[in-house]
């Protein structure tokens, strides 16, 4: 909210619950069905339902094996790209300066911080490195490295085959979230 606030843009919260899928039929999902129940358990979670078959908008597209489906309705998310854009445009106008593309190779300490790429210089008092996966680049010219192992993420997006705003995840190993009128699957 106050991403949005800063940058006065809108950053759509989609709240469209969360339909996490366990097929009925192979010792993995089992195994990870398992695991989850023991966390909701432990954690005592109620805003939840478990139904042992496929939701109404999936069935025309479900296989045909049994299934236990929990659903959180309360669940929801944001665009990241939307969310990046809005983070950006409030950060400029708090006075952050963003370098994004710039490959570094050189950091140094002589009176201040000191970042050199190919034709620019960064000097200041402070750098954060919000590179995310690609930090590592930038640590190792200190001779650092940080524990970042980077995940899977968008592995491609199809056209929507529902109307549904729910997320879901299927047996915790993939997902599909709905973006305007195509569904992101990781």
């Amino acid at each position: 909210q106050r991403i949005a606030a800063e940058s006065r843009m809108n950053v759509a919260f989609e709240r469209g619950g969360d339909y996490q899928i366990f097929p009925l039929d192979n010792p993995d999902s089992l195994r990870s069905l398992e695991a989850r129940e023991s966390q909701l358990a432990r954690e005592k979670s109620r805003d939840f339902s478990v139904r042992d078959e496929w939701p109404e908008f999936l069935k025309p597209h479900a296989r045909t094996v049994p299934v236990r489906v929990f659903h959180f309705p309360g669940e929801a998310y944001v665009n990241n790209r939307e969310l990046l854009r809005a983070l950006e445009t409030a950060l400029q106008k708090l006075g952050v300066d963003l370098f994004p593309g710039r490959n570094p190779i050189r950091l140094s300490h002589a009176g201040c911080n000191q970042l050199e790429g190919e034709g620019w210089i960064l000097r200041a008092e402070k750098i954060l490195i919000a590179a995310g996966a690609w930090s590592n680049a930038i640590l190792k010219l200190l001779g650092w490295m940080a524990p970042i192992i980077p995940v899977k993420g968008q592995l491609a997006s199809f056209p929507a085959f529902h109307a549904e705003k729910a997320m879901i995840h299927c047996q915790e190993k993939l997902y599909l979230i709905p973006r305007g009128n195509h569904i992101i699957v990781g």
